[in-house]
């Protein structure tokens, strides 16, 4: 099943989506935006591992949006975790679940 999942991160650290049990993910596009110079963090937690590693930390200029069309492939329990350093960065997630 697709989903495309929206909102707007405070500056602490958030959960975009963790995969169901009994299911596997696929996400295929990650968008962040910003209208204020901002940096971002995302990180993968792995439910089997118990483990989180950090995918990506940038710092981008105002107005820039961050458009990341990497594969992530989810298990059960496993996370994707972003963290904005300022308040109103907007995000959309879009996967499918199966």
């Amino acid at each position: 099943m697709e989903q495309n999942l929206q909102g707007t991160l405070s500056n602490t650290p958030f959960t975009l989506y963790t995969c169901p049990l009994g299911k596997t993910s696929k996400v295929t596009s990650l968008d962040f935006n910003n209208p204020s110079a901002y940096g971002i963090t995302l990180e993968k937690y792995s439910g089997s591992l118990a483990i989180t590693t950090v995918i990506y930390d940038l710092t981008l200029d105002a107005g820039d949006s961050l458009i990341d069309n990497g594969l992530y492939f989810m298990e059960p329990g496993d996370s994707l975790i972003v963290t904005s350093s300022i308040v109103g960065t907007t995000y959309l997630i879009y996967l499918v679940e199966s």
